[in-house]
Order: structure tokens, then C-alpha cells, then sequence
């Protein structure tokens, strides 16, 4: 205020022109306004922090609509749920002593799950200077409220509610898992969704992500996705692409508002920390702890992020010649999203590594180039860049377990091709008879219409007989 202000250029200007009347003139204004330029901040300032005076409409349908979801869910508990704990503790034998360590281990998995929740997705959406408060708060309203309702919801698209609904350690450590994925689909909208809009959201996503985990890919393609690259962050990422799409670029007016500060960034980058320190139990969660899958689980996803960090800090370098804050905070961490699928696959340590640099590399790259264009060409404003951290570092996980799979024969304890693996070679067959049907007509438009109705095409035919071979090798 004393540079700018429009006194102190005047007086500098007088003092160096050196006329004694404008400085006799000048100093009198500089100095009232000076003593009053203070007071003038303190009441914006006041007017600004100032309580409102009233609820609005907007806040109480808020209040209507959010206790109205908590009382189904009340009614639900009651109706469905049940605690199951061990009354009768008198005695413990050796088998007893194991499972209370289990049971402690999956209490630490549940509370680094529910820090990078909190702390970990809170605080990495601080970067915008003008919503950190925002973005901590309704983090945690989306947890709550996303916790609560996925534990009813989710076991009822499981077993249709056939029995009791059991809410113990493990049920809780699912229903984050759940309500990762309403954060990342709130991360795509943050600033835009209006507190009730986000109620909805969470309700209706639950539905969604149950219908999706349980139903399609658990019961239907039998799909083991120990770290939820599939089930957790492509359809959380995609989900809430699809909600910002259809909202649309924001008003010019309100982009002054997308904007970072120093401040903001460092406080992100805790967001970052906690979610780098904790990701491990988030993919090891679902493994019986202290088997030699978790062991795996765990090695593999920190190899993921170490990969995905050092090509991070080479990619920002290389293409801008600084560190971007927007890469170190986000795409160090897409080694933990792609690793999900192989996790608990006996990856050699070349290939944990390979898979965490390859995220990285797709999403330093996406946040470079792929947003940009995304937003000028379809109109998509995506503004965490959940695309370039869960969307295409899933893709890429999950086309990486396609290609393990098969090599992971007699290794993993368990059956090797997954309904997932199958599909995915049916998919490739289907391609290679589509590819052979283009093959051939783009053969007779060349040759012309005097050989269109010969059959023998040996192309199509090595295509349909490999095929055939890949068709029964799937079956066998």
C-alpha cells in the first residue's frame, strides 16, 4: 500500500523534480492518507470474515437434504447391521494371539487409509489459493457421509443384504476404499459443485461404485484388484470426468479464482507427503495380513512410487526447466495408482519399477499436454487433473496386468487367469477379426472388382487361424 498508493508516487515525484511547493502540498495527503488506509482494510477485512446473518435458503435445503440421507441411513443400521466382536475373552490360545495381531495390523491399514482420505486428499486439493477451506472441510463431509452410506449399500449389491451386515475393522477399511473414489470424482469439480450438489454426488456414486466392485467386475469378471487401479481410481477419475464435461467450462470471470500461491503449494504438498507415506497400506489393505502377499503388496507399491517420483522431477525439468509444483504434487504419485492391479503379483523389481515410471511419465506428460488440449478441444475442465493422476495411470495399470498375468503361472497361490485376463484376449480376438475384415476390403479396393469374389485370402486366413489358436488356448 505505501508503494502503489497514488500520495507516495506523487511525492517521489515532487522530490525529485525538486519543488518545495508540491512537497509542502503533497506530504499533508500522503500522510492522512496513510492513516487512513488501514482502517479502510479493517473493516473490508471485518466485512469479509463477518458471520452471516442468517441461514439462507441454500443452507437449509443443505441441512433438509444431508439429515434427511442420515436418517435412511440410521433406519438402515438398524434394520441390516450388526457388531460382531468376541464377548467371551477370558482365554486366548496361539491361534487366538494370531488373530488379534490381524486384526491390530488391519486397524494400522485402516487408520493410514483414513489419514490419506483426510489429510492425504484435503490438503493435496489446498492448491488453490481461493478453496483450501473448502477443499479440507467437505473432504471431510464426503468421507462421512461416503463411509456411512457405501457400508450399507455395498454388501447389499454383494448379497443382496442375504445376512447381516457386519461393521467391524475390515467393513471400515472397505468404506474408505469406497469413499476414495468420491474424492477423486470431487477433486474433477472442486469449486464447482455446490455442498448439496456433492450430497447427492456421494449417494448416488455409492450406487454406482457398488454395482461396479460387487456386481460387474467381483461377481461377473472376477477381477482381483488388490489396489483398486480398476475398481477405486478409473471409475472414481472417469466418474467424475464425466460430471465435469457435462458441467462445462467455468465463467470467465471466476478463472482469476484457479490460481495458486506459495503458500497453497507448500500446504499440498503435506496432502502429497501423506498419501506417498501411506499409500502401501491402501494396496495392501485387502491382503490377510502377514501373508507373503501383503509382504508383496507393500515392496511393490513403494518400487511403483519410486519410480513414478524420479521420472516425475525428470519430465517437469526437461519440458520446463523448473519443478512444477502442479507435477511433484500429483503425478509422484501415480506410481501407486497403476500398481494396484500387479501389486500382489511376484513382479521382479524391474517390472514394480517399470510400471511406477511409466505412470509417471503418462502423467507429468498429461498434466503438460493432455489437459490443455482436452479442455480447448471437448470442453473439459477438469480441475485437479484427476485425468493425468487415477484415469490414465489406470489404464495403464490395468493394461500391465493383462500383460503379467500370464506370466505369473503357479507363482501367486492362486487361479492365474482372471475373468478379466480372459475377456481382455476374447477382446483381442474380436480385433483381429475386425482388423482382418479391414485387411480385405482395403485388399479388394486395391485390386479392383475382378477379385472381390475370390474367398482365398491368405492374410485373412493367418489372421483367423491365430484367431482360432488364441480362442482355444483361452478355453483350455
Amino acid at each position: 500500500c505505501l508503494v502503489s498508493h497514488p500520495a507516495t508516487l506523487k511525492l517521489l515525484a515532487s522530490r525529485a523534480m525538486g519543488t518545495k511547493e508540491d512537497v509542502a502540498v503533497t506530504e499533508p495527503l500522503l500522510a492522512a492518507a496513510l492513516s487512513e488506509e488501514p482502517q479502510a482494510q479493517a473493516a473490508a477485512s471485518s466485512e469479509e470474515i463477518a458471520a452471516p446473518q442468517g441461514p439462507s435458503s441454500f443452507s437449509k435445503s443443505f441441512a433438509v437434504l444431508l439429515v434427511t440421507v442420515h436418517c435412511v441411513a440410521l433406519v438402515g443400521f438398524g434394520l441390516v447391521a450388526r457388531a460382531d466382536f468376541n464377548e467371551d475373552s477370558a482365554t486366548y490360545d496361539a491361534e487366538d494371539a494370531v488373530a488379534v495381531a490381524q486384526r491390530i495390523q488391519v486397524y494400522n491399514y485402516y487408520v493410514g487409509v483414513a489419514l490419506m482420505m483426510l489429510i492425504g486428499f484435503g490438503y493435496l486439493m489446498t492448491f488453490l489459493a481461493s478453496y483450501g477451506l473448502g477443499a479440507v472441510g467437505l473432504t471431510m463431509l464426503i468421507t462421512a457421509l461416503g463411509v456411512e452410506v457405501s457400508l450399507l449399500i455395498e454388501p447389499f449389491f454383494d448379497n443382496w443384504w442375504d445376512t447381516k451386515v457386519t461393521i467391524d475393522t475390515m467393513a471400515l477399511f472397505k468404506a474408505n476404499l469406497a469413499a476414495a473414489a468420491f474424492l477423486i470424482s470431487f477433486g474433477g469439480n472442486i469449486g464447482k459443485l455446490s455442498p448439496t450438489q456433492l450430497v447427492v454426488m456421494v449417494v448416488f456414486e455409492s450406487i454406482f461404485y457398488s454395482v461396479n466392485n460387487q456386481r460387474i467386475l467381483g461377481h461377473w469378471l472376477k477381477v482381483k484388484d488388490i489396489g483398486g487401479t480398476i475398481s477405486i481410481h478409473m471409475f472414481g477419475a472417469y466418474y467424475g470426468l464425466a460430471m465435469a464435461w457435462f458441467l462445462g467450462l467455468p465463467p470467465d470471470g471466476r478463472r482469476t479464482k484457479e490460481k495458486a500461491s506459495l503458500v497453497s503449494d507448500v500446504i499440498a504438498f503435506i496432502g502429497t507427503l501423506f498419501l506417498w507415506l501411506y499409500w502401501p497400506s491402501f494396496v495392501a489393505g485387502l491382503a490377510e495380513p502377514g501373508t507373503d502377499e501383503a509382504e508383496r503388496a507393500i515392496t511393490n507399491t513403494v518400487l511403483g512410487l519410486l519410480g513414478s517420483t524420479v521420472v516425475t522431477f525428470a519430465v517437469s525439468a526437461y519440458c520446463f526447466g523448473v519443478f512444477r509444483p502442479c507435477d511433484i504434487q500429483n503425478a509422484t504419485l501415480a506410481g501407486g495408482v497403476a500398481i494396484g492391479a500387479t501389486a500382489n503379483l511376484t513382479l521382479h523389481p524391474l517390472g514394480a519399477l517399470s510400471i511406477g515410471s511409466i505412470a509417471g511419465l503418462i502423467s507429468a506428460v498429461g498434466f503438460a499436454k493432455v489437459t490443455p488440449c482436452l479442455e480447448a478441444t471437448i470442453k473439459l475442465h477438469d480441475t485437479c487433473g484427476i485425468h493425468n493422476l487415477h484415469g490414465m495411470p489406470s489404464i495403464a495399470g490395468a493394461l500391465a496386468s493383462v500383460v503379467s498375468g500370464p506370466f505369473q503361472s503357479g507363482r501367486t497361490g492362486g487361479h492365474v487367469w482372471s475373468g478379466f485376463h480372459v475377456l481382455s484376449l476374447e477382446w483381442y480376438a474380436g480385433s483381429c477379426r475386425c482388423f482382418g475384415r479391414l485387411c480385405q476390403r482395403w485388399h479388394h479396393r486395391k485390386v479392383g472388382s475382378a477379385t472381390r469374389g475370390h474367398r482365398h485370402d491368405p492374410c485373412r486366413e493367418h489372421l483367423l487361424w491365430s484367431v482360432h489358436s488364441i480362442h482355444t488356448e483361452v478355453s483350455a
